[in-house]
């Protein structure tokens, strides 16, 4: 359990399998239902099916013997692992688990994740971006990807306005834009070209995305954007100027002994409800509330 908080968190698995999964960095992931998606530095994607260690399938002894005869992409295959060291009580309670998927998705950061379907039952369509500046739509089940759009900036992040049906991707250049993921079964040749794109929004002075955010149901057109100028900001999908510009960070006094690496950087954005939260590399959370989201 965590300290302070009342209640109390208890770890179910690890995701794991050497060389075969993740060799670098995770950067991006994506959870519905029973299904976690999770992307790495190299472009490689990982598919973990979570109902083996929060369904409760199989007893002990079943997950062990699965986990003796399955291969890498046995994916409900998970086996009692014993972790210890450094101080800390061994939890024979954690599983490790294993993906029951993996393939090469980009040739590059595979930077943000997305599902596309609403209805639990067919969730099977999953977005990514990357700094390959491609944003593919995948068939989970058959792992093949079903569009692409080439786009000319790296993809720094990803969300889905879910009501507004409009994906959106941060880049380097301080801009966001946006994307219909319907077009893309109308017009194969702007898929390929990437023209897809439904609008591009630009702050004056911004500068890298480094996170954005769709608010949700009580406001479909509303995304919060982090970047690294420390400022949060709150974009409209419909309009070409952002409602607000909020401070995410407070920039160290300039002196001989400071230098750009030294200057503060909105990291990641999320909601809840009516209030925002932004995190950054000065180790604090802004927190504001809207009072209005209609």
């Amino acid at each position: 359990g965590g300290g302070g908080g009342g209640g109390s968190m208890t770890p179910l698995a690890v995701g794991e399998g050497g060389t075969e999964v993740h060799e670098n960095a995770v950067e991006s992931l994506a959870c519905t239902g029973g299904k976690l998606a999770s992307g790495d530095w190299d472009g490689r994607l990982c598919m973990w099916d979570m109902r083996a260690v929060c369904g409760g399938q199989g007893s002990d002894e079943e997950d062990e013997d699965e986990d003796e005869d399955g291969g890498a992409g046995a994916g409900a295959a998970t086996k009692k692992r014993r972790v210890g060291g450094g101080g800390e009580a061994a939890d024979d309670s954690l599983k490790a688990l294993r993906p029951s998927a993996v393939w090469k998705a980009h040739a590059q950061c595979l930077s943000g994740l997305e599902w596309l379907d609403q209805d639990v039952a067919s969730q099977n369509h999953l977005v990514s971006a990357s700094w390959d500046h491609s944003i593919k739509t995948w068939d989970v089940e058959r792992q093949d990807c079903v569009a692409t759009v080439n786009g000319s900036k790296v993809n720094t992040c990803l969300t889905y306005a879910r009501d507004a049906k409009l994906l959106v991707t941060g880049h380097p250049d301080g801009a966001l834009r946006l994307w219909d993921p319907r077009r893309g079964d109308e017009d194969t040749s702007a898929r390929s070209s990437g023209s897809l794109t439904a609008g591009t929004l630009q702050a004056e002075g911004g500068s890298w995305i480094s996170d954005v955010a769709w608010c949700g149901h009580s406001s479909p057109f509303l995304v919060a954007a982090t970047s690294h100028d420390a400022k949060l900001r709150l974009w409209d999908l419909r309009g070409n100027k952002p409602l607000y510009t909020l401070r995410a960070g407070y920039q160290p006094k300039k002196s001989k002994k400071t230098s750009d690496a030294d200057a503060v950087k909105a990291l990641a954005a999320a909601w809840s409800g009516s209030r925002v939260g932004a995190g950054g590399s000065d180790s604090a959370v802004h927190m504001y509330e809207l009072s209005d989201l209609s």
